[in-house]
């Protein structure tokens, strides 16, 4: 096949034309020579066909003539097909044949233009093409963006959406942002939300949790040792920011850095340069900073925990998480997320939940955000033992703790009070089952199916019952 010409001034569409009339390709060329186009010509279709079969790069449009030798467009149409089912396809016919150009739009062709070829008609059909083109493009890069960014901040409420809002703003920058927020709203989630739509993307993403990591290593761990410069310090060793260089950096609990690294941390923020420990020459580092945390550093600043002058260097661009329970209308969209997701890891395929479970879940505060959301989907599903997530597997932290009184009257608190009190598992199964079969709302098939078992099984383990004393 023959290139013809490429624009320059943007991603070109790739148009691929089969035709074996010359003069078409000179046309097609003639009438599209100022848009940004790229076409390649093939005069055998079956040639062409072979070319497809041996690459992986598909052009973006196919424009194919009905009337060929050795295949008609009708057939091309059928093997491309066979090749790939989203690329567009424009039908060309010299005769008004109402019977082929049936065929063609059955076909699922985007249009139809007949011989002789008209310009007008010609560029609508493709400036019709390329809107498509351009409308899958964006659809495809929406869909990469969501699966490698955005699987933990799915969520319409106007909160979350406002969040998201400014991360992508600041994104593009190289400003200094704050995240704040409760544990486990998702804090480095959205630091990596930023670093992934940044000009750092393709750099290293490094995360250290300041409150996690001793006040004496956490110097060293943050700009490295010179060999020699304590016990223990057997080579030079490269600190976070020069391993984030060029990249970001996210200082995760920055209201739990000591007083005296902080002042270590603006002089590094103002200057761009580090000094590892027992060295005395200093490196440059360019690192987009990050900082999250779930204290309040303007009332910390008034208490004295933290340096003033620092809380306004890092506070150039904040950004307010909200709590789970301020965007109520997302639970259950994250609910469902996170049991598609972990009933897919543990090969649970065809679970569902049911809506009391999902009415227990909308109805708790959730203390611990989504984090704790998270865990409690993933245990529901370790708990059922049949099809169907019920509002007994739904158990929730405080019941896990002990915080909340158990009430004996309450459908599932034989269940609950045995699993908080630790008794022996074969216990709390045949107490489980006796707690179901006494349920009045409850028939045999019912109870089989919750328990993932048959009727036969059934009978055998009310029976074991019978003879088992807790």
């Amino acid at each position: 096949m023959q290139k013809i010409r490429q624009h320059a001034s943007k991603r070109p569409v790739k148009i691929l034309l089969i035709d074996d009339d010359c003069d078409v390709m000179e046309f097609l060329e003639h009438i599209t020579k100022n848009q940004p186009i790229e076409i390649e010509w093939g005069k055998d279709p079956t040639i062409a066909l072979e070319h497809l079969k041996s690459t992986s790069e598909m052009p973006d449009l196919v424009l194919v003539d009905y009337q060929m030798p050795k295949l008609s467009g009708l057939e091309f149409i059928d093997q491309f097909r066979a090749l790939n089912r989203s690329v567009p396809i424009i039908f060309i016919t010299a005769h008004a044949d109402i019977e082929a150009l049936n065929q063609a739009h059955e076909k699922g062709v985007l249009d139809c233009l007949l011989k002789p070829l008209r310009p007008a008609d010609v560029n609508i059909s493709i400036r019709r093409a390329i809107s498509f083109i351009e409308l899958e493009r964006e659809n495809r890069q929406l869909k990469k963006d969501t699966l490698t960014t955005n699987k933990e901040l799915i969520g319409q409420s106007s909160k979350i959406l406002h969040c998201k809002k400014m991360a992508a703003r600041v994104a593009g920058t190289d400003s200094t942002v704050l995240i704040n927020g409760e544990s486990g709203t998702g804090k480095e989630v959205f630091a990596r939300l930023i670093h992934s739509r940044s000009n750092r993307s393709k750099e290293n993403f490094v995360a250290v949790n300041c409150a996690a990591i001793p006040r004496e290593l956490l110097e060293s761990e943050l700009f490295g040792h010179k060999k020699g410069a304590f016990t223990g310090a057997n080579e030079n060793r490269a600190g976070l920011f020069e391993i984030a260089s060029k990249g970001t950096l996210l200082l995760d609990e920055i209201g739990d850095l000591p007083l005296e690294l902080q002042v270590k941390l603006l002089r590094v923020l103002q200057e761009k340069k580090i000094r590892r420990v027992g060295s005395s020459s200093e490196v440059e580092i360019d690192a987009r900073i990050i900082c999250a945390t779930h204290k309040n550093l303007a009332k910390e600043v008034q208490d004295g925990n933290f340096r003033e002058d620092l809380f306004y260097r890092i506070s150039v661009f904040p950004i307010q998480l909200p709590a789970l329970r301020e965007r109520e209308n997302d639970i259950a969209l994250l609910a469902q997320h996170f049991f598609e997701k972990f009933s897919s890891n543990q090969n649970r395929a065809g679970l569902r939940i049911s809506s009391e479970a999902m009415k227990k879940l909308l109805s708790h505060t959730w203390p611990g955000n989504v984090r704790e959301l998270e865990n409690t989907i993933e245990r529901s599903i370790i708990m059922c033992q049949g099809s169907v997530v019920s509002e007994w597997d739904i158990i929730l932290q405080s019941e896990l703790s002990g915080d909340r009184q158990i009430d004996t009257k309450n459908h599932n608190s034989l269940f609950e009070a045995l699993f908080v009190n630790g008794y022996d598992l074969k216990k709390i199964e045949y107490s489980y089952v006796k707690f179901l079969t006494e349920r009045k709302d409850l028939s045999k098939e019912q109870i089989a199916d919750h328990l993932g078992i048959n009727r036969k099984t059934l009978y055998r383990k009310e029976k074991e019952l019978e003879e088992l004393t807790l």
